[in-house]
């Protein structure tokens, strides 16, 4: 049932319409969408073909965005067409899969996702999105062991939109989290990067809190396996926030400090380590 869907405010008053029938009022945004919750159908439980048009603030607009669910009848359709897509065990990789029903938010088509550590859906647009931030701890040694010991990262649409993940398939630990009117991109990656597991010396291979003083030629730990891929964007990240998101993720062990020629390659791009952080090579592409 195609309905149209009008969220906005005028004056001091947030309202739903549908289908030109004002449906839910309320002074604030909270207000609104318990008002929404309170009705016998909720406007925000979207059917089949609907399209909800926007006139809303920032963080509004976000909050809104949020509370859109599918409807009641149509979960049992959006089930069955995830659970036949297969799940995915990469959102880094590719596109997010997402299921199309027709919705379209402010004239452009979206689809759903599905989020398994909530088991809900969320709207995505279906138009792509670019990687723009990706961190992969990985051990690639002989045994049987090696494989990615976790994935995370930062999938952004030209709009302010963003989807972020984090994987473990170690232990099976998953999250996926779709990002509505972000304002700040880096606060994003450093909340990705928040680890115990920083920083890591990257010529002794491992976590510096790890440096053992008595291990006097650095080579017990040389080439160990581990394996750490970093990319990110530097046509959306400046060339300082790059190097303070490498520096919280290597950097060079009491051992390894004074070394020479302490370089990592990003996109390409070969960074040196300075003595306190990591700079770009104006030389290198």
């Amino acid at each position: 049932m195609n309905q149209l869907i009008l969220i906005g405010q005028e004056a001091n008053t947030f309202s739903i319409q549908v289908d030109g029938t004002v449906v839910a009022q309320s002074e604030s945004v909270a207000g609104l969408l318990a008002a929404a919750q309170q009705r016998e159908v909720n406007p925000l439980d979207l059917d089949t073909g609907a399209s909800v048009r926007f006139d809303l603030s920032l963080s509004a607009h976000a909050s809104v965005l949020a509370a859109l669910h599918p409807a009641p009848e149509l979960l049992d359709q959006l089930y069955d067409q995830w659970e036949a897509a297969g799940e995915p065990n990469d959102f880094g990789l590719d596109q997010p899969p997402k299921i199309e029903t027709g919705v379209t938010v402010d004239d452009e088509p979206w689809g759903w996702i599905y989020i398994p550590g909530r088991d809900e859906w969320q709207l995505i647009p279906v138009r792509s999105s670019k990687p723009i931030f990706e961190l992969v701890l990985a051990f690639e040694g002989a045994s049987m062991t090696s494989g990615v010991v976790f994935d995370t990262g930062l999938r952004r649409w030209p709009t302010s939109h963003g989807l972020s993940w984090y994987l473990n398939p170690d232990d099976g630990e998953s999250r996926l989290e779709v990002l509505y009117e972000v304002e700040d991109w880096e606060d994003v990656v450093l909340a990705a990067v928040e680890f115990d597991t920083w920083p890591w010396c990257p010529r002794g291979n491992h976590p510096i809190e790890d440096d053992v003083e008595d291990d006097v030629d650095g080579d017990a730990d040389e080439d160990d396996g581990w394996v750490i891929r970093f990319d990110m964007d530097d046509s959306v990240f400046s060339e300082r926030f790059i190097g303070e998101a490498l520096t919280k993720i290597w950097t060079p062990c009491q051992r390894h400090a004074k070394d020479e020629d302490l370089s990592i390659s990003v996109d390409g791009r070969t960074w040196s380590w300075n003595g306190s952080t990591w700079v770009p090579d104006s030389t290198s592409e």
